[in-house]
């Protein structure tokens, strides 16, 4: 993976923004846990998408069917921390480069120090693709002011951590990195 090098960011986050939307006909429409995994994982949005769905409708599987809510088992409607990771986990079966993809939750602030290179915050009722330095989403979800967002943790491939760890020492706490 080839890391690019941007100029310092003047947003409080350090990080610059990239809008970006891999859905095929670029609608926005609560699919930020798919457009983040394409995005961070170089995965074709259709292919992410199918796993995504399946992840959601196992959840599902056996509940009611709610009358005239049709997004109820695809992934438009929201992904939870425990769908994403299966399916990223399924996605791996079939592409290797991603067998070793991990989420560690950690309580932290979004902020380019606070994460790995290539990663997918989880925020708070969102998710989003950060890579070398910069955010990918359709929309910017930065943040408006110097009140900084949180992250409750993140997926990224387990060296892309043991490189953001080990630049901390090992200790995210001492480093001022978490709470």
């Amino acid at each position: 993976m080839t890391t690019q090098a941007f100029p310092k960011s003047s947003h409080p986050t350090g990080l610059h923004f990239f809008k970006r939307n891999p859905h095929p006909k670029k609608e926005d429409h609560g699919d930020c846990a798919v457009r983040a995994i394409a995005l961070a994982t170089d995965t074709e949005y259709w292919l992410v998408k199918h796993y995504a769905d399946d992840a959601v409708v196992q959840r599902h599987d056996g509940d009611e069917p709610v009358w005239g809510y049709k997004r109820y088992q695809t992934s438009y409607g929201g992904m939870t921390r425990q769908e994403m990771t299966s399916t990223i986990n399924d996605m791996a079966k079939s592409n290797r480069k991603l067998y070793d993809w991990i989420y560690v939750p950690y309580n932290t602030i979004f902020h380019i120090d606070n994460l790995p290179e290539v990663c997918i915050a989880d925020q708070d009722n969102h998710v989003v693709c950060v890579k070398d330095g910069a955010i990918y989403d359709s929309w910017d979800s930065r943040g408006k002011t110097k009140k900084l967002k949180k992250v409750i943790g993140v997926w990224c491939h387990k060296d892309e951590w043991k490189k953001f760890f080990d630049k901390h020492n090992g200790n995210l706490r001492k480093a001022g990195v978490v709470k």
